[in-house]
């Protein structure tokens, strides 16, 4: 995760969190964005990478932004259906 996130490459981190995601028991997922958001905010914590959550701005609210050496790269977390995860 941490090697797609410094390389730019969102399909291979979208990728592996649907694998992740995947393997959660449905008895225990909560199926809310704010557990999954909470979820990733964590992988990030764990890979020691820079993130922050919930960035308000004059225009809106960034959900997640990541900040690599090369850019910071802003992540907008929706659940749309928890059966497509």
């Amino acid at each position: 995760m941490r090697k797609a996130l410094l390389a730019n490459d969102i399909d291979e981190l979208c990728f592996q969190l649907k694998t992740i995601f995947a393997r959660i028991p449905y008895q225990i997922a909560e199926h809310t964005e704010k557990f999954y958001h909470a979820l990733v905010q964590g992988f990030f914590l764990l890979l020691g990478l820079e993130s922050q959550s919930e960035i308000s701005t004059n225009r809106g609210r960034i959900d997640m932004a990541v900040f690599t050496k090369n850019s910071p790269i802003f992540l907008n977390l929706k659940l749309k259906n928890h059966k497509n995860l």
